[in-house]
């Protein structure tokens, strides 16, 4: 074997390992950052070991992966790439060996949109295909590491366990606005996790907050959205009433919403914290709170002036979040409602 191929291995051999460790990293940048290094150590190793299909799609994977991150519009960028992987494939040539590795990315991006459990078993076919892909460019350390994750999933499956399935890929996106299936999950999500009182339909939904900048974080598995905080920039007038009130007060108008603007104080109601019961747990409440913190610093960076903050907490979610960030309790609502303040 020429030297190159080595290079390839021990890429191969680090690119796993830094892929290892940003699923514990706690800070969403730093995950971002160890996996934008592994993708391009696995590039460095296809390209060593001569998969051409394997390099091309490798790449492919690291720019669709940062627009995973970065917005919402997880089903729109799944099919955006399928024709994609098709010129991929009339690049390379229609070869069975390269037909492995689309039709294992492509089974991969599919199933990231759907239920757990299909993700395993998404996952068992596409690593294997991957498996076979590597074997063929006698790429062994890939292979090992794909044929762990199908050995992974398939101990999964057998054991029933999928509460916490792939709990550290949790990470949380600041959105800058939303789409349509994105608020049928925000609804689902509300239908699950609050009271009739406390939840909004979807048209509410859409009319208060679907087409405002910045009015949501979401907090995501993979591709799926398992949580969000929801912000509402009040005028001034509508956030003392508010404030002021002794009775939960969210009956809001399209017109009490403000845009955020350059240079002008901003009022906020973190309206909602709301996760999924299967991920309530330190690791993700962490992740929460270290977004919500970061969200506050980057809009007063960008000159987006927050000068308080007021919520009525009735989840036992939003009452840990809200102490740990050390709002200030106002006063008592009802038995399981409070208002909480912070002034920035």
């Amino acid at each position: 074997m020429l030297p190159i191929y080595y290079v390839g291995q021990v890429c191969a051999v680090a690119a796993w390992i830094m892929l290892l460790i940003s699923y514990h990293a706690k800070r969403e940048n730093k995950v971002i950052f160890l996996q934008i290094i592994s993708s391009v150590l696995y590039i460095i190793n296809y390209y060593c070991v001569g998969a051409t299909a394997g390099l091309w799609i490798s790449i492919f994977e690291l720019i669709k992966s940062i627009g995973y991150y970065k917005t919402d519009k997880d089903k729109y960028i799944f099919y955006f790439t399928l024709p994609i992987y098709l010129a991929i494939l009339c690049f390379i040539g229609f070869d069975a060996v390269s037909l492995l590795a689309v039709l294992g990315s492509v089974v991969d991006g599919y199933v990231m949109l759907k239920s757990k459990r299909t993700m395993v078993v998404g996952g068992i076919v596409s690593y294997a295909l991957w498996v076979v892909y590597d074997l063929c460019f006698f790429d062994f350390a890939n292979a090992v590491s794909d044929m762990f994750i199908v050995v992974s999933n398939v101990s999964i499956l057998v054991r029933g366990y999928n509460k916490y399935l792939h709990r550290s890929n949790i990470y949380t996106v600041k959105s800058l606005r939303i789409s349509m299936s994105t608020v049928h999950e925000i609804d689902k999500l509300d239908r699950k996790a609050l009271d009739g009182e406390y939840r909004w339909d979807e048209e509410t939904i859409k009319e208060l907050t679907k087409d405002h900048k910045y009015s949501y974080i979401l907090v995501k598995d993979e591709n799926k959205v398992i949580g969000y905080v929801n912000f509402l920039n009040l005028k001034e007038d509508v956030y003392e009433k508010m404030l002021n009130s002794y009775d939960l007060y969210d009956d809001f108008a399209k017109e009490d919403i403000a845009e955020f603007t350059k240079n002008r104080k901003a009022y906020l109601n973190l309206n909602a914290i709301v996760l999924n019961d299967d991920y309530f747990n330190s690791d993700t409440i962490y992740k929460i709170e270290n977004a919500i913190k970061r969200y506050i610093r980057t809009m007063r960076k960008n000159r987006y002036y927050i000068q308080e903050l007021c919520c009525f907490a009735v989840s036992p979610l939003e009452f840990r979040v809200l102490e740990d960030l050390k709002f200030e309790k106002v006063r008592d609502i009802t038995n399981e409602c409070c208002i909480y303040r912070k002034i920035i």
